[in-house]
């Protein structure tokens, strides 16, 4: 008997999208789209190529070529490179006075991975770059240019048994990652960063529940703005728009519930969901501001569809203080595991 295997009918290359659209319906809106490409079986191992352009609020090209080795292909070993961009409103950075810039990062990396278990991986990494800040609108003897080099190492620890992407139904992820940007590899001003991020998705019966924690805390050279963390965006401090929240130190906790309306006997043949989600988050400069007394609630209600082009969501949100906006995302309500 001979076995001659073949490669399954719906690869080896996958092609994502992502599009996240939001309105205040005052005079602010942004947008986000993401397409990615990942190319499989480039060994006999498992070697992946993967190619991610991002265009909208955060402007981004990614690349990473993953190898794995060893008996068991249980270690890996990735080299990529990365540039993102986006535009900052000084008072959501500090409350100084009102100017507008252009940030951006570019860098490359080397990182190695072992993983005990399918579900479970361990990493460290070291990367090489710069960053840059543009001053657009404000006083530019007041508010100058800002450029550094930056050098770190870190480390991660990561676990993912999340059933689906899309609509989870069970299954937790979890990464948690502490990077040091060191002096002694180029970094102009010291500094570190941990980040925390948790999903864990339930369900019963035709009801699923989504509950999330994610942190980001930087500390030491207050200029490193690569430590900063981001919210904003459907379920990530509904009401404000995309990722327009960019802070040293942020946290999030959230409970998302959506339940499916349509089965498959019905005439709506495209799995549908209504759903709405409950916040408490916030944002702050330094360490010492960190309090209970700055979080805000925040809150959403959404229509969402399993598409074959991915999850497809129109919803509104509205934060504390006012903050309002309404959505259509095209892609999953799980963010990514990574910072900026």
């Amino acid at each position: 008997m001979v076995l001659a295997p073949q490669d399954k009918r719906w690869g080896p290359d996958f092609l994502h999208f992502a599009l996240r659209l939001s309105d205040d319906f005052d005079g602010s809106s942004n947008y986000q789209l993401i397409s990615e490409l990942t190319r499989t079986g480039l060994s006999d191992q498992g070697a992946e190529l993967k190619l991610r352009i991002g265009l909208g609020e955060v402007e981004e090209a990614f690349a990473e070529y993953y190898r794995p080795f060893g008996r068991s292909g249980r270690h890996a070993l990735s080299t990529y490179a990365k540039y993102r961009a986006t535009d900052l409103d000084l008072a959501l950075m500090g409350g100084g006075a009102l100017a507008e810039f252009r940030y951006s990062q570019w860098l490359g990396g080397l990182r190695w991975a072992y993983s005990p278990h399918p579900d479970w991986e361990v990493a460290a990494f070291l990367e090489r770059g710069q960053e840059r800040l543009r001053l657009d609108v404000g006083n530019p003897s007041e508010l100058g240019n800002y450029r550094a080099d930056m050098g770190s190492i870190g480390w991660q620890l990561r676990h993912d048994s999340i059933d689906s992407s899309a609509f989870p139904s069970r299954g937790q992820r979890l990464s948690l990652t502490r990077q040091h940007y060191l002096a002694s590899l180029g970094t102009d001003d010291s500094a570190a960063v941990t980040r925390l991020q948790w999903d864990g998705a339930w369900s019963q019966g035709s009801n699923r529940w989504l509950g999330g924690v994610r942190a980001s805390s930087a500390h030491g050279g207050d200029d490193v703005l690569a430590t900063y963390g981001f919210l904003g965006g459907l379920g990530n401090l509904s009401g404000y728009p995309e990722e327009a929240i960019f802070a040293p130190q942020t946290a999030l906790a959230r409970v998302v519930y959506y339940r499916r309306v349509a089965h498959a006997d019905s005439l709506l043949t495209i799995p549908l969901y209504v759903g709405g989600s409950l916040e408490w988050g916030g944002f702050w400069r330094s360490r010492n501001q960190v309090d209970i007394d700055g979080m805000q609630s925040a809150g959403s209600l959404f229509v969402g569809a399993d598409t074959f082009l991915g999850p497809v969501f129109l919803g509104y949100g509205r934060a504390q203080g006012g903050h309002d906006s309404f959505y259509l995302t095209f892609g999953s309500l799980l963010r990514t595991l990574d910072g900026f």
